[in-house]
């Protein structure tokens, strides 16, 4: 754009959501930045459609529909990301939109800018805001340059940070249970918590018997204390089959995401409750934690 001034103050995922909607329904072959990506060939866009709500299940960004040389629909869901975290569990839900739409005729693809992708990413299939500025600076116009602006400002926005609103109640609630933490089971650490938004629930901690290549995670809403091996879901079958005999009653082997994890059940926790309201659950979160430690360093 020639002029200096911003077209405008910032850029929501909205607006980005909106942009590729138009792009799709604008026969400029668009599609095929994203047909490429996932391997697809010989496609024909059929409509798309922004926040579509699965039952269950959340929603979806947006949703692209193809229809494929045996005419059968093919699904492609995208979720946009300019700087904000993931929700607990999105990666594997937006998993089960898909197979939910067709088990064999869908796929899942995160669009963000590249630091991003670089940084928190967890997606089988993506594509940058960069790839998508490049397609439009290889056409005219200024129609093709207030896009390209419009991508400019949301990689500059994800590159300052996404800025955490702070939850006071949340943020009362973790420093609470740090402190329990550090009195009650020291060999755990944690970092201090120092500002939680409403949707923190996932507490990474550190310990000298957790190997480098794992972590131990407390997902506190969801009621699971997991131990992740990242990117090795595909080993699932072979894992199974090698400690068959020793899985026990409340540890099991699941995949989440490309991660294979070691999970046991523990309470959920409420959040929005004043921790004391929840303190008698910590115990049987000891009681698991110790049951997940043991058997591991037994078993693995």
């Amino acid at each position: 754009m020639k002029n200096n001034i911003p077209i405008v103050e910032s850029v929501r995922e909205r607006d980005v959501d909106l942009l590729i909607l138009e792009e799709f329904y604008s026969e400029t072959g668009f599609e095929r930045l994203f047909l490429n990506k996932i391997n697809k060939e010989n496609l024909k866009f059929l409509c798309a459609y922004r926040s579509v709500t699965t039952s269950g299940l959340g929603e979806t960004d947006l949703q692209i529909e193809f229809l494929d040389e045996d005419n059968k629909t093919f699904y492609l869901l995208i979720e946009n990301k300019i700087d904000a975290p993931f929700q607990e569990a999105q990666y594997e839900r937006y998993l089960k939109r898909a197979t939910a739409l067709s088990e064999d005729n869908s796929k899942v693809i995160l669009v963000a800018p590249e630091g991003y992708i670089k940084n928190k990413n967890e997606f089988e299939y993506h594509i940058s805001y960069e790839e998508l500025s490049r397609f439009f600076e290889n056409k005219k116009g200024s129609r093709n340059e207030y896009k390209m602006e419009i991508l400019r400002l949301a990689i500059e926005q994800e590159r300052r940070g996404y800025q955490i609103i702070k939850d006071e109640q949340v943020t009362a609630f973790w420093k609470e249970y740090y402190i329990y933490v550090k009195i009650n089971i020291p060999e755990l650490e944690m970092p201090d918590p120092k500002s939680k938004p409403s949707s923190s629930s996932f507490v990474y901690f550190k310990s000298s018997w957790v190997p480098k290549n794992m972590k131990l995670i407390h997902k506190m809403e969801k009621g699971n204390l997991d131990l992740e091996l990242s990117g090795q879901a595909d080993k699932y079958e072979e894992i199974i089959e090698k400690y068959k005999e020793n899985i026990i009653e409340d540890i099991e082997i699941v995949v989440t995401g490309k991660s294979l994890v070691f999970r046991t059940n523990v309470p959920d926790l409420n959040l929005k409750n004043i921790f004391e309201e929840e303190r008698d659950k910590m115990e049987e979160f000891i009681s698991k934690y110790n049951l997940l430690k043991n058997w591991f360093l037994s078993t693995i």
